[in-house]
């Protein structure tokens, strides 16, 4: 009886060692941006893991969230490169952020995404949303009005 428990606690521990080694432990809270071109390590993360931080990036040293742009009209986009995506935390697939015409860059940008969630294809493009609460209205020439998702704060949505 007692050597079957030591079995047990020896097993227990080992998976709790092997898991703290994948990373589980450090990174269930860290939410921090880290640098776009280094190559993450792989770790063991829990679907949890990722869901716990809002996603973010730094361009120009300014740090945006990240939303969906689903609701934006691609043909009717004028686009500008802006800057580099220098950190983040989450993947970025194309670490360039593009100002979008007639609107502040200090409150929107956009970059291209190919992300799915639980409403289908997030589009071709991400929102950045950097001072702005809600889409400025110089960005609402950009909303397609017959998507569902359009920002209340343009006129006609």
């Amino acid at each position: 009886m007692v050597r079957r428990r030591s079995i047990v606690i020896s097993m227990l521990l080992a998976s709790l060692a092997t898991l703290a080694g994948c990373g589980l432990w450090s990174r269930i809270d860290d939410c921090s941006l880290r640098p776009v071109e280094v190559p993450e390590a792989m770790h063991f993360r829990p679907p949890v893991a990722l869901a716990a931080c809002a996603p973010q990036v730094e361009v120009l040293g300014r740090v945006y969230g990240v939303g969906v742009g689903r609701w934006l009209d691609e043909d009717a986009l004028v686009v500008e490169e802006h800057g580099a995506i220098t950190r983040a935390n989450a993947p970025i697939d194309e670490p360039v952020a593009f100002a979008l015409e007639g609107v502040d860059p200090a409150e929107l940008l956009v970059m291209r995404g190919s992300d799915v969630d639980d409403l289908g294809p997030m589009g071709p493009w991400m929102v950045l949303w950097g001072t702005a609460s809600e889409i400025p209205a110089t960005a609402c020439r950009y909303a397609d009005p017959d998507d569902p998702q359009v920002p209340e704060s343009c006129p006609g949505a």
